[in-house]
């Protein structure tokens, strides 16, 4: 078993527990979240797979299956201009009152992942079929699933722990969402308070209230969603498993922690609890949050910011893995941080939470790397 399914096995043996120990009748699995970030992590696995389809090219003697092969698309063009016409389900309507220009962008928003619906199970298939013509002149699909069964089941365990865990989160309210004790936004209140001389930071933060920064702030926190794809799609793309390994594994201990931690610090966060003078708007990014983040958040999500934790073990491994990537997105995660307590999300200590959580799992991620690190360099010894 790998690292990354021994932190998922645990996590789910933690969540069966609180499951079974819970009495209170009334709650009740959340919806099953939408399938979006599925899709764009498959359209990861899709543009690896062509990257992997242009480096072989066509044998001369695959010239009729190839010009066959090539027809599906044009046939599968039209299939989908069909269901996009008529299927109501793949034409969404947008979430309404934040403008025209975020209506513009909840509308593309919802037509891309209508198409990613329709083209990344296809791009797959035609990939993976494409490959086996290649090698052997003739799409045999038994043979092609055969062949591509291994190779496809080790995607899906290197995928596999970090989106059940993303997913896990709409989907257990019961054991995320409802703590082991009493809510613990007062303590958490009083440390910031303590740490900023009896005053609340979000109240000192309102003399910094201003459009401009509300728009980028507000820009940097949803673009958190995106980061993971993007990070972790640029080291997939790598043709050595290890990085991607590594970075998974990261992130599927983050987020594990991160979870029974809402469990034992329940709170939910000055937002829905506090009173404050200066009215603060995110403008469009506000909007776009509202539709697209806020419909599938558990409402005891505060202590540690995962926000925080997870776009730092993304950079941290876009810096060693894929260093223009990091280089780019370094401003919106710098920003993310302050975007927590600017928007009244969390608290102080919730962002520091969020930081030591980064600081201990890359610790363990490169002490469990260390003795695999110590054998690859390791001398191989003269055979007699």
């Amino acid at each position: 078993m790998r690292p990354s399914e021994r932190v998922l096995v645990a996590f789910l043996a933690y969540a069966a527990v609180r499951l079974a120990a819970s009495h209170d009748a009334h709650l009740r699995l959340r919806a099953v979240p939408p399938l979006d970030l599925l899709l764009v992590l498959g359209l990861v696995v899709v543009v690896r797979l062509a990257r992997d389809y242009r480096r072989v090219p066509w044998p001369p003697s695959t010239e009729a299956a190839r010009r066959l092969h090539f027809a599906q698309v044009g046939l599968f063009v039209l299939l989908a201009a069909g269901l996009a016409a008529t299927v109501p389900a793949l034409r969404p309507a947008p979430g309404t009152g934040g403008g025209a220009a975020t209506e513009l962008v909840l509308r593309i928003y919802a037509w891309t992942m209508a198409a990613l619906a329709l083209v990344v199970p296809f791009a797959l298939f035609w990939l993976a079929s494409a490959a086996h013509i290649k090698a052997h002149g003739r799409l045999d699909t038994l043979g092609m699933l055969g062949e591509q069964g291994p190779r496809a089941l080790a995607v899906a365990r290197d995928w596999g722990p970090l989106v059940t865990l993303l997913y896990v989160y709409g989907l257990l309210e019961p054991v995320i969402g409802v703590g082991l004790f009493g809510d613990m936004d007062l303590p958490l209140a009083r440390l910031d308070r303590a740490m900023f001389a009896g005053h609340d930071p979000r109240v000192l933060l309102q003399a910094l209230i201003s459009p401009p920064l509300s728009v980028w702030l507000s820009a940097c926190y949803v673009l958190y969603v995106p980061l993971l794809p993007a990070v972790l799609g640029a080291v997939f793309a790598r043709r050595d498993p290890a990085p991607f390994r590594e970075l998974s594994f990261a992130l599927t201990v983050t987020l594990a922690a991160g979870y029974v931690l809402y469990t034992v610090v329940p709170a939910e966060g000055p937002l829905f609890l506090d009173r404050f003078d200066v009215p603060l708007d995110g403008y469009y990014g506000d909007w776009i949050k509202r539709d697209l983040l806020d419909p599938h958040r558990v409402p005891r999500d505060c202590f540690p910011s995962l926000h925080t934790a997870v776009s730092l073990v993304l950079a941290w491994g876009a810096f060693r893995h894929a260093r223009p990537l990091f280089w780019a997105t370094l401003p919106v995660v710098a920003s993310i941080p302050l975007a927590c307590v600017y928007f009244r999300y969390h608290y102080v200590v919730d962002v520091i939470a969020g930081g030591a959580l980064f600081a201990a799992v890359v610790a363990l991620t490169r002490w469990r790397a260390a003795p695999q690190r110590a054998d690859s360099a390791a001398p191989i010894a003269p055979t007699s």
